[in-house]
Formats: structure tokens, C-alpha cells, sequence
């Protein structure tokens, strides 16, 4: 019976990622499949691979969702489990713009692209004041304003997409 000894991704964009898997024995194909969070099987899978095939490239992915590709070998009428792996593809980066509203005063917004899985999002406000000021936010809030900030000073703002618990940039 062939065995599956690992399944990995790389390559993780926000809307594309590449799976490859290794393997002990003889065989003959692998059957891979790709799934979303609920475990549907995105279009076109499962996918035939030879025995020198040893990976597959996905594209065309959701911004920000969670993935499984699933690999089974097969040698003549036996197959081995199913391994798998699990990735989540980067969330959109948010389009931000900022407004001096005064001297002591400033403005972000952000937008995002339809369709990507962001929870929240994470401020930074860096380099104009005497600490570093971050916050986080929920998904459906697209701005944030700082006031007294100390007049002359440069600043940086930051926005990260966090999906899954992990922030973006």
C-alpha cells in the first residue's frame, strides 16, 4: 500500500497558493483534491497527477479563506489515506489614505477589495508622538482618527488585514 509521507504549500498569495506532497512505495497516480473551510471541492477537483507529478498550483482563490488540499496515491486497486494540509490565503492589503485635518490632528481611512474573509484590522500610528499608538478593530470599521498629536512631527500609519487571528501588511 502506498503512503503519503507529507503534504505542504507554499507559494501563498492572496489569491493563489501551491501544494506538493511526498511519498514512500510504488504507485501509480495521486488523486489530488482541494477544499474550502466547509470541505467543498473546488471546481476541477480531484486532480490526476503521475508519480513524478509531485505538486499542483492553485489560482483564482478567495482572498483570506482557509484551503485544505487532500492527497490519496493510488498502486494498482489500493490507495493510501488521505493526507492533508491546510493554508489560509493572505487577505486583500488595504488601499489606505490619509488626511492632516490641523496640525494635531490626522485621519486614516482603508478600503478592501469584495470578497476577502478580513476579521479585523490593525493600526499602527508610529513615529509622531512619544510611543507607538496601535488598535484593532473589527472588519466592518474602515477609519480611525488621532488628535493632539505633536505638531511638526512625521507620522506613519499602518494597516494590516488580520484573518484567522494573523495580521497581514
Amino acid at each position: 500500500k502506498p503512503l503519503i509521507t507529507s503534504v505542504e504549500f507554499s507559494s501563498l498569495s492572496e489569491t493563489g497558493a501551491s501544494c506538493s506532497w511526498k511519498f514512500n512505495g510504488t504507485l501509480d497516480k495521486f488523486s489530488v483534491t482541494l477544499s474550502d473551510s466547509q470541505s467543498n471541492a473546488i471546481s476541477g477537483s480531484p486532480i490526476e497527477k503521475t508519480e513524478s507529478e509531485l505538486s499542483e498550483e492553485f489560482t483564482g482563490l478567495t482572498a483570506g479563506e482557509t484551503y485544505t488540499c487532500s492527497v490519496v496515491a493510488t498502486s494498482g486497486a489500493k490507495n493510501s489515506d488521505a493526507k492533508r494540509a491546510s493554508f489560509t490565503t493572505y487577505p486583500f492589503t488595504p488601499a489606505v489614505v490619509i488626511t492632516y485635518n490641523g496640525t494635531r490632528n490626522l485621519s486614516a481611512e482603508w478600503s478592501v477589495q469584495e470578497g476577502g474573509f478580513e476579521s479585523g484590522f490593525r493600526i499602527v500610528l508610529s513615529r509622531c508622538s512619544n510611543a507607538d499608538m496601535e488598535t484593532t478593530v473589527a472588519s466592518s470599521v474602515l477609519a480611525r482618527d488621532w488628535n493632539d498629536l505633536i505638531p511638526g512631527t512625521e507620522c506613519q500609519v499602518d494597516v494590516w488585514s488580520i484573518s484567522n487571528n494573523v495580521s497581514y501588511y
